[in-house]
């Protein structure tokens, strides 16, 4: 998990590196005058024609690093609307604030925003931002608790520019669709590529350490349940449980999903396909969860032919129900 950065040293450092690694593709820098709520500023802002957005950056004295953006080359003496602000405290915590960096276990610097996007557009909020912009979203330590927050790229990285210019785009599109009146849904006969579909949405749930370590106990469990069905069981580094024919071939491949996430669920579905395709035969498919999922869930699974299993642990074992799954000699 990531964790949130407080030190001002390593802010302020981030920060230079932020700038840097941006500067590293501007052009031109162009006197415009910024435009917000409160009015408008006079501001030489970078032009990074390669990506086409711009950036303006300052520290603002006890109170944070400011680092506007906005899409399209802008014309001198223009007045320009700030797309998103990408801000973050001088040092310690302030969840008021958008932005905010964060370090891996390796001590790696990680820009985010917990979607905080406002910028004067009437609907957009950080509740909408969280439901509706898809991207990498992590669950961070935020100091005494865990958030949730967009990753919008690694300091350090090559890409980096190309990925907060990514960021800033698809918040542009966000806000000019509110502004429009777009409901913001996909249609999927729509074969339109379209920014705002790259990555996921943000999932309630959090799939840490500790529930990886139990998906393991479940996968035993559940060996340990089809045995004593009388089934013959085997694993391999692809799959999690197979159960083996009189004949020898593999009729049934199980998949533990860590929880019931949209993410987990999309995960689960790939390895089961790649672990099970065979040009000898079809084994039956079953996903294995700790609940059953949502109804929309469900039906994507039934067309697939996917079976669902689910579990509930009781003291310290799984139990699981294996109702919509027909096993050898039953």
């Amino acid at each position: 998990m990531l964790t949130i950065i407080t030190d001002q040293k390593i802010i302020r450092r981030s920060q230079s590196l932020l700038v840097n690694s941006l500067k590293g593709q501007v052009k031109e820098r162009i006197r415009v005058r910024l435009g917000h709520p409160g009015g408008s500023m006079e501001a030489h802002v970078y032009y990074l024609p390669q990506l086409d957005i711009w950036f303006f950056c300052r520290k603002l004295a006890d109170s944070r690093f400011w680092n506007a953006f906005g899409c399209g080359r802008p014309a001198a003496g223009t007045i320009r609307p700030i797309t998103c602000e990408i801000n973050f405290p001088l040092q310690g915590i302030d969840r008021r604030i958008g932005g905010l960096l964060a370090a891996d276990g390796k001590g790696d610097s990680y820009l985010l925003h917990r979607g905080r996007i406002s910028g004067g557009k009437k609907g957009i909020g950080q509740d909408l931002f969280r439901r509706r912009y898809n991207g990498v979203w992590t669950w961070l330590r935020d100091g005494d608790s865990d958030s949730p927050a967009l990753v919008i790229g690694r300091v350090k990285s090559p890409f980096f520019p190309r990925q907060v210019a990514q960021f800033v785009f698809k918040v542009e599109q966000l806000k000019r669709e509110i502004s429009g009146g777009g409901q913001l849904s996909l249609v999927f006969d729509d074969s339109e590529f379209r920014l705002d579909r790259l990555g996921g949405a943000l999932e309630e749930e959090k799939t840490t350490v500790s529930s990886r370590c139990d998906r393991l106990l479940v996968v035993m469990d559940l060996a340990r349940y089809l045995q004593q069905r009388g089934c013959r069981v085997g694993n391999d580094q692809q799959s999690d449980v197979w159960i083996l024919s009189d004949d020898g071939q593999i009729s049934h491949v199980f998949e533990i999903g860590a929880d019931n996430s949209n993410l987990a669920i999309q995960e689960g579905v790939g390895r089961l396909f790649w672990s099970s395709i065979s040009p000898v035969n079809n084994p039956q498919r079953c996903l294995v969860l700790p609940e059953a999922p949502a109804e929309q869930a469900r039906q994507k699974l039934k067309l697939l032919g996917i079976r669902i299993v689910t579990y509930r642990w009781q003291e310290e074992s799984a139990v699981f129900d294996l109702s919509e799954v027909k096993l050898p000699n039953s």
